[in-house]
């Protein structure tokens, strides 16, 4: 696994949506987990989806559905794509990933196949095979 962090390509960090649609052009069949998140959407319904639920779990569809109707700042959190062929139940069975302590070295949930992290609206991470990391390099070239 290879890490990459871009703390200096935008001013403000992180609206997902190009990134995650680019990840999706390489493999939609994830479903997503986000957890230790905090966000301000400005559509009701994501306002309600967000504000209400410790995790979200969410199809790469409907997360760029989302992403693409209102692509809102993500503040804090970790997107673990996780395989479809895992269920909520399989996914659930582990400890829910988190930010704190500073080592964003490794994948957190074992399901996972790669990991996107925001911190604190000035930085974003990815933990991944060369074939993320590339799509990573791509759009935030400044990343190290």
């Amino acid at each position: 696994m290879l890490q990459l962090i871009s703390n200096s390509d935008e001013e403000y960090y992180a609206h997902l949506y190009k990134l995650i649609d680019s990840i999706a052009n390489i493999n939609p069949n994830y479903n997503w987990l986000i957890t230790d998140f905090e966000a301000y959407p400005q559509t009701k319904r994501y306002q309600t989806l967000i504000l209400k639920n410790k995790y979200l779990i969410l199809s790469t569809e409907k997360l760029i559905e989302m992403l693409k109707q209102d692509n809102f700042q993500w503040i804090w959190g970790i997107f673990s794509a996780i395989p479809n062929r895992f269920s909520e139940k399989e996914i659930l069975d582990y400890v829910l990933p988190s930010l704190e302590g500073k080592n964003q070295s490794f994948i957190k949930h074992p399901l996972a196949e790669l990991e996107i992290g925001v911190v604190d609206s000035s930085s974003l991470y990815i933990i991944s095979n060369n074939e993320y990391i590339e799509v990573f390099k791509r759009l935030y070239p400044k990343a190290e």
